[in-house]
């Protein structure tokens, strides 16, 4: 009682360590997993093996169970453990991938609009009337309007993580920066965003 007391444990603990030294040794006190060594309704391999085969044809842990006539909760448990636990792309085709050989080969090319707002956005957010539609002439003597869109047109390199943009109307001043590696023949075979190759 006096060595339990003074180690901080019952004297129920202090006798089991005592018989594990006696028993075993040194080797009796190291620590050991606490889960048994025999389990008498443990799951046999081969249904184990049934329920990842269903698994791989896309069966649901609820079709499985209906299935063998098991509780939910065991398929659960043997599919989580397996790995298999979420369905997501399992047993589907594996996605189609494609690679460049070389920078600028495949090129995606993307334009955002943008607003182009002069002096705010309107007269709830500036707390006072419309604002003024400036009109200007450009340079060919077109009158134009300040108020309007412009247009960001932006390419990215599928092989290269390089990527530029530009605000312009045209699509060759991205496309060139960006590939700086490709001839001037792999260029204009540029594909706009979303289209497969």
């Amino acid at each position: 009682m006096a060595a339990a007391a003074a180690v901080g444990v019952s004297v129920r603990c202090a006798r089991k360590w005592i018989g594990r030294y006696r028993l075993e040794g040194a080797a009796g006190l190291v620590d050991r997993s606490s889960a048994p060594r025999h389990v008498a309704n443990r799951t046999a391999p081969d249904r184990i093996e049934a329920i990842v085969k269903l698994r791989r044809l896309r069966f649901t842990a609820a079709e499985i169970a209906e299935t063998l006539g098991m509780a939910l909760s065991t398929v659960s448990g043997i599919l989580t453990r397996s790995g298999m636990g979420k369905l997501g792309r399992l047993g589907l085709e594996q996605p189609v991938r494609y690679e460049r050989s070389r920078p600028g080969e495949l090129v995606h090319v993307d334009i955002k609009k943008l607003g182009r707002i002069e002096g705010g956005a309107g007269w709830r957010v500036r707390g006072g009337r419309q604002h003024y539609n400036q009109v200007l002439t450009d340079a060919a003597g077109r009158r134009r309007k300040t108020v309007g869109y412009e247009y960001v047109h932006i390419a990215v390199d599928v092989e290269c993580p390089r990527f530029g943009g530009q605000l312009s109307a045209g699509l060759s001043g991205p496309a060139e920066r960006l590939s700086g590696h490709a001839t001037e023949a792999e260029v204009p075979q540029a594909v706009p965003a979303g289209v497969s190759p």
